[in-house]
């Protein structure tokens, strides 16, 4: 499930320079991919859960690059090629914050980040919504400029939970009907299954 997630994302990737000159960030998204775990930092919702059946994930649109501090300001031009200013972010939470939110207000409240801070600290699953704990102005901050209550990340979210439960009820059934199918044949042979095999 969509649960926050109990650790910082650590960064384990360094992309290499081409020919002696940095990267531009949109080369960044494989690397970003495998270090987020193909899921949106923000809303913890996998790609796949973002794509239409029967099209490729790798290929969609619905996963971004996301810069913390945002490109278009002037201390985020600078950083705009930085791997370390870069998070792989569903194409919801990056429309969501747009350029209308900072990474810092100047009150101090800050956008929470998933490399620096511990989403389980902040958040907790309440249903099918990932919401601040009481009193977390970061996380309220954060919560509010993703959007990541919005009805559209909530019903995945919903869908994905039923999806998983289902499995789950399944997975007992078998283990119950594998048990059952044990006791019969122990009991038919009068003894163990494993003289058969």
């Amino acid at each position: 499930r969509t649960l926050p997630f109990k650790d910082r994302i650590s960064r384990a990737h360094t992309p290499a320079s081409s020919h002696g000159r940095g990267l531009s960030y949109r080369a960044f998204k494989e690397c970003l991919r495998w270090e987020f775990g193909f899921t949106c930092a923000i809303c913890l919702l996998h790609e796949v859960h973002l794509v239409l059946p029967g099209t490729g994930a790798a290929t969609s649109n619905q996963m971004t690059i996301e810069h913390i501090v945002l490109k278009s300001t002037p201390l985020g031009k600078p950083l705009e090629d930085e791997y370390t200013n870069c998070l792989l972010v569903c194409t919801f939470c990056n429309k969501s914050r747009g350029s209308r939110y900072l990474d810092a207000k100047p009150d101090g409240t800050r956008l929470l980040n998933p490399v620096t801070d511990v989403w389980a600290d902040h958040f907790d699953l309440a249903d099918d919504r990932i919401e601040p704990r009481s009193g977390d102005v970061h996380a309220e901050y954060t919560r509010t400029a993703y959007g990541i209550n919005d009805s559209i990340r909530t019903l995945r979210r919903q869908a994905l939970r039923g999806f998983i439960d289902e499995r789950i009820v399944n997975i007992r059934r078998r283990q119950a009907d594998i048990d059952s199918i044990d006791h019969q044949l122990s009991d038919s042979t009068g003894g163990s299954t494993n003289s058969q095999w």
